[in-house]
């Protein structure tokens, strides 16, 4: 009985610290994505419905470049190449909601964000 106890035990642990692990994977773009909604909110007045989809946009962004670049070794251009257009997917994601105007303030933002990172 105290054997079959410890055995649940130890795989009650495991399963515990194989989610918390892959939700620190996840949680990488989304607080990326967070730190960047706060920069455009602070800047721009943005309705619930546009912060959601920017969000969501944002997050996607952040997730797609993650999967397709880290952990491959990939040449600078090819880098390039896939920012490229998860850029242009997260510039057409956001036309339903933003004016070009809007689109273009956000994108100055998260210019702005990216080369503050890049000093650090």
């Amino acid at each position: 009985m105290k054997l079959l106890k410890n055995i649940f035990l130890i795989v009650l642990f495991l399963s515990v610290a194989n989610q918390t692990q892959a939700q620190e994977k996840k949680s990488n773009a989304e607080n990326r994505a967070a730190k960047s909604m706060k920069n455009v909110t602070t800047q721009m007045k943005l309705s619930s419905d546009q912060e959601v989809l920017l969000a969501d946009a944002l997050v996607a962004r952040y997730k797609n470049n993650a999967e397709k670049v880290n952990g491959k070794d990939l040449a600078k251009e090819e880098k390039q190449k896939i920012y490229r257009d998860t850029h242009k997917t997260f510039m057409k994601s956001l036309n339903p909601k933003f004016s070009k105007k809007e689109i273009e303030q956000i994108n100055t933002i998260l210019k702005e964000e990216n080369k503050k990172a890049k000093k650090k």
